[in-house]
C-alpha cells in the first residue's frame, strides 16, 4: 500500500500505461490479488 504524497508515482505509471492505470490500481484497494492480476495484464499488452 501506498501512503504519503505518491503524485510523481502516479505521473510514472499514467505516462507508462496510459491515463487511468494508477487510478484502477487504487481503486483496486485491499484485494491484492486483483491488484496483482491487473498488473501482470499491463506488462503483457
Amino acid at each position: 500500500m501506498f501512503e504519503g504524497n505518491i503524485i510523481e508515482v502516479d505521473y510514472l505509471v499514467d505516462r507508462t500505461f496510459g491515463k487511468g492505470t494508477m487510478r484502477t490500481i487504487g481503486e483496486l484497494e485491499d484485494d491484492i490479488n486483483a491488484q496483482e492480476n491487473y498488473v501482470k495484464l499491463l506488462s503483457v499488452s
